[in-house]
């Protein structure tokens, strides 16, 4: 039985990757019967779930786009993972993964490639979290850009998340590597949102950036002191060793707006995104000049940085995995895509579907 299954499942995947040989995909293969057929027999009782289900105050945003390193999921389950550095954080927060089309100037001769590297990545990222209800998955049918891609994003978050006050805006190459208090930070952002001199809507995540913005002062927090970043990111926040001595934590202003990780308030996120008008774009462009404006005028916008270097860039562009899957010594040298699935590695030759 467990033998069929595997077969079947293996097929299935092989036709959503290897298309192209396929009627399905073909001009005069319509939706094709097969995907029909298997709409119209495996009905699964999904339960409803409304936006009462989850009444937390956070949710976290990982746009992404092709890299060479794709299909591999690497990279953006890495910046998933090290979310568990945002200590405090609810444990049902929703997770947010958008993933754009090429951009016209990532189309060359390796075109029809890199799109299958995509459609691959996209399955083996639905694969990996399809059981998960916090991840939500958004593939771009269109280029839309970072900044149309952070706008349906937002959309959503609105619609069914709607007592959602703060989003984490992540970038799917740049991960946390130091723990962080996230409530500490929650809690400075609503003490400091009344106050007719300071307003703190946004905190970046930086790596080593400049501050200062205008006559902004430095603000400082108390935050819950912990060691044991040694305790590995699969540990629950009572592992982390927090230690629960209270030291006084520092946001600095900034007149830098960067689409890198950031935290911000959301419903002034949504005003802020929505502003720029034409969102296909990076929107740190537009900001960036507005905050500039801001700081010379004294009338900033809220930026501020955090207080210490707590991201790692891992350059998705020029990532290449150390050691690539290598093929089968018996197989012969065809087009293969390699799926990072959460159990073995299943390889599909697409000139043959030789894995029957």
């Amino acid at each position: 039985m467990a033998t069929t299954f595997s077969k079947i499942f293996g097929l299935v995947l092989a036709l959503l990757i290897c298309g192209e040989q396929l009627a399905y995909f073909s001009s005069s293969g319509g939706n094709g019967g097969l995907f029909q057929s298997l709409s119209s027999t495996t009905k699964a009782e999904v339960p409803t779930q409304n936006s009462t289900y989850y009444d937390g105050d956070v949710a976290i945003l990982i746009t992404s786009g092709w890299v060479p390193s794709h299909p591999s999921t690497h990279l953006v389950e890495t910046v998933i993972n090290s979310t568990n550095h945002l200590i405090g954080l609810h444990p049902s927060t929703p997770i947010i993964i958008t993933i754009d089309q090429l951009n016209s100037d990532d189309k060359d001769s390796d075109d029809k490639d890199k799109t299958k590297a995509l459609e691959a990545y996209t399955l083996n990222l639905t694969m990996r979290y399809m059981t998960n209800p916090r991840v939500h998955i958004l593939p771009a049918m269109i280029n839309l850009h970072l900044g149309g891609n952070v706008m349906k994003a937002i959309h959503l978050i609105e619609q069914h998340y709607p007592t959602v006050e703060y989003l984490y805006s992540l970038q799917h190459d740049i991960s946390f590597t130091k723990d962080i208090d996230h409530n500490a930070l929650v809690d400075v952002m609503k003490k400091n949102f009344t106050n007719i001199t300071t307003n703190v809507n946004y905190i970046l995540f930086h790596d080593g950036l400049g501050h200062g913005c205008g006559n902004d002062k430095d603000i400082k927090y108390n935050r819950t002191k912990m060691v044991g970043e040694e305790v590995g990111l699969n540990s629950t926040d009572s592992e982390k060793k927090q230690l629960g001595e209270q030291e006084i934590g520092t946001l600095y202003p900034t007149r830098r707006y960067s689409d890198r990780n950031h935290l911000v308030r959301f419903p002034w996120y949504s005003e802020l995104i929505t502003s720029i008008i034409m969102y296909h774009r990076f929107p740190e462009g537009p900001l960036q000049v507005r905050a500039n404006a801001g700081c010379a005028s004294n009338n900033s916008i809220g930026l501020y940085l955090y207080e210490e270097n707590s991201i790692a860039h891992l350059n998705g562009r020029g990532f290449v995995l150390n050691n690539p899957p290598s093929s089968s010594p018996t197989s012969a040298p065809t087009s293969k895509v390699r799926f990072n699935l959460p159990y073995d590695a299943l390889q599909i030759n697409c000139s043959s579907l030789s894995f029957l």
